[in-house]
């Protein structure tokens, strides 16, 4: 694995700085126990007529409290026993109500969900406290420690600047990044841009492209680019001049680079868990661990095969990160086989048609 650092001026108008160049070699399969350091336990969301869960959209952990989009409704579960909460189910046009669920947050006890061109703000018992109108339509957003709101437009609105910085109080526009020329009008469901916080300083990505960026609100700035041994690589001069959907198209069932999903970094170490579409597996996540001070690095293709040092690791989906914790999820039915296979008695016990078990893994770096 090479590590190098090179000097590179992007066009979009940044300040000339070393953009760090992370090979990364998916042939070469990792040992689990470089990324895995523990498996922390499952924990079965509880079923009932209220709590089905369709599908698993976003999920965050917040003072011990689960958080799931499932399409226009939010989850809530305890941490620690799976309880049901309760859910915030508020679809509608009327105050208080969201057109659907674009992405949510959580901060300072308040569950911020971003319906277009707005965000609502909802208590734990499901009531809106406060609204807050923004300037134009958005996909994402972003609640920072210390209460900005970051938001993503996925070129797709009349702002033309994908990053955006509310103010929280009015949604008045407080800083803009990544100009696009003009609106695209398509996107990718899975794309979540804001992939981890260091220091305060925000890493972002985008779908198709291998180089993460950093945000802050004085700029916005290429820093790390993942060079992947893939068979398609998507160019950045493709990225400008190409829509989502002519870029999906091109590249649909591609070995190709889909997008950062998370980082982190302790020290020298870097920890990256790329998404990539791969000839043999399709879509999965590639997980990298990069020294920055030597240059050495490794990567571990999840679900590639069960490691038997953390059989349900590879047995589960990754649905999100909170720190240093990784939580996949496994359908009801898959969890019982895979609880008969390896022996835990709890797993095997719970019927095919709960809703999926949540399982919490602590990343070794």
């Amino acid at each position: 694995m090479v590590f190098s650092a090179i000097v590179c001026s992007c066009g979009r108008g940044e300040k000339d700085l070393a953009l760090t160049s992370i090979k990364v070699d998916t042939d070469k399969q990792g040992e689990i126990t470089d990324f895995i350091k523990s498996m922390d336990g499952y924990v079965f969301l509880e079923t009932n007529d209220s709590s089905i869960l369709q599908k698993i959209d976003k999920l965050r952990l917040e003072n011990d409290t689960i958080y799931i989009a499932d399409r226009d409704v939010l989850q809530m579960f305890g941490r620690k026993d799976g309880k049901w909460l309760g859910k915030i189910d508020r679809q509608g046009r009327g105050p208080g109500e969201y057109y659907y669920i674009s992405d949510f947050d959580v901060y300072d006890s308040g569950i911020y969900i971003l319906s277009g061109n707005k965000i609502i703000i909802y208590d734990a018992d499901a009531t809106a406290m406060r609204t807050i109108q923004l300037e134009d339509w958005f996909d994402r957003l972003a609640i920072r420690e210390d209460g900005t709101i970051w938001l993503y437009s996925g070129n797709s609105n009349e702002t033309r600047y994908n990053f955006v910085l509310a103010d929280p109080t009015d949604g008045k526009t407080k800083a803009k990044y990544d100009y696009f020329n003009e609106p695209r009008g398509f996107g990718f469901s899975d794309n979540y841009p804001f992939c981890g916080e260091v220091s305060g300083i925000i890493y972002t990505s985008k779908y198709f492209d291998n180089i993460m960026y950093s945000l802050t609100p004085e700029g916005y700035m290429p820093s790390y680019r993942f060079d992947v041994n893939l068979e398609h690589i998507v160019t950045q001069e493709e990225l400008s001049n190409l829509n989502y959907k002519e870029l999906g198209d091109k590249y649909r069932n591609k070995e190709s680079f889909r997008q950062v999903r998370y980082a982190g970094k302790d020290r020298q170490t870097m920890f990256a868990d790329l998404y990539c579409f791969l000839d043999e597996g399709g879509l999965m996540d590639c997980l990298v661990k990069a020294n920055l001070k030597t240059g050495e690095s490794r990567s571990y293709l999840v679900n590639k095969a069960v490691d038997p040092a953390f059989p349900l690791f590879d047995s589960s989906s990754i649905r999100g990160y909170e720190g240093k914790t990784v939580i996949s999820s496994m359908y009801a039915s898959w969890a019982k086989q895979q609880g008969e296979k390896y022996g835990y008695e709890d797993l095997a016990a719970i019927s095919e048609y709960d809703n999926p078990v949540l399982v919490f893994h602590t990343l070794n770096y």
